[in-house]
């Protein structure tokens, strides 16, 4: 019982002075691990027993929240379309019936638009570079036709010259590929794709009905989805 009783005085009784210290140290210390170096390093009368002082807190800098980047230009596009009446949809095209076609379709479907066919890429670039900001579609193919003028002959080169045109500046509209010839085709998808352009593949099929079915389609879901502005 004498053993009991002097054991319940010892816990009842004050801790030495040394003890406290330590305890209060064990508490304090990991609170070093936040201060700056400097603080600890530099400061001679640091005390790691005194209560914590956080006044460096107060000189760190202030996080600011950066600036706004501006539109996407497609986005910008897209708001000024709404306040343009005429636009330009742009066509690489060398068959006439398919030229005919289109233009009778777009007449029908996109009133007030100007149509540009263009039969030879590097014709097609040249205007592009200047006039790009003005379209909304552009729907290309790949295969064109070599011509004779005057006993020389023109290489009116392929459709994938424009994409590789395309992948350099920034995106501001749609591209429609609609070539028949599938691996060509599926480079310059590629191509537009590495761009960031928006873009889809028209496959041409019974004669000239594709026009007025899968090409007509997606240039309605362009307008559908606010790429094209109805004047």
């Amino acid at each position: 019982m004498v053993n009991d009783a002097a054991a319940g005085i010892a816990l009842l009784s004050p801790a030495p002075a040394d003890q406290f210290q330590r305890i209060r140290l064990r508490l304090t210390r990991p609170l070093i691990d936040w201060f700056p170096l400097e603080y600890v390093r530099g400061n001679p009368d640091y005390d790691p027993y005194a209560p914590p002082d956080f006044s460096w807190l107060k000189r760190l800098p202030v996080a600011r929240a950066p600036p706004s980047s501006p539109a996407p230009p497609a986005l910008e596009r897209r708001v000024r379309m709404a306040h343009v009446v005429a636009e330009i949809i742009a066509i690489l095209e060398d068959d006439p019936r398919r030229v005919a076609e289109m233009r009778a379709c777009l007449a029908e479907m996109l009133r007030g638009l100007e149509v540009v066919f263009f039969e030879n890429a590097a014709v097609m670039i040249e205007w592009l570079t200047p006039h790009r900001a003005d379209v909304v579609l552009i729907s290309l193919d790949h295969d064109l036709p070599l011509k004779s003028a005057e006993g020389e002959t023109i290489v009116c080169g392929t459709g994938r010259q424009l994409a590789d045109f395309l992948a350099t500046p920034e995106p501001t509209c749609p591209v429609i590929v609609h070539s028949s010839n599938p691996d060509c085709a599926r480079e310059m998808l590629f191509a537009l794709a590495d761009g960031g352009w928006t873009h889809s593949q028209v496959y041409p099929r019974d004669d000239l009905a594709w026009i007025r079915d899968a090409w007509r389609e997606q240039i309605t879901q362009y307008v559908r989805s606010g790429w094209i502005s109805l004047p």
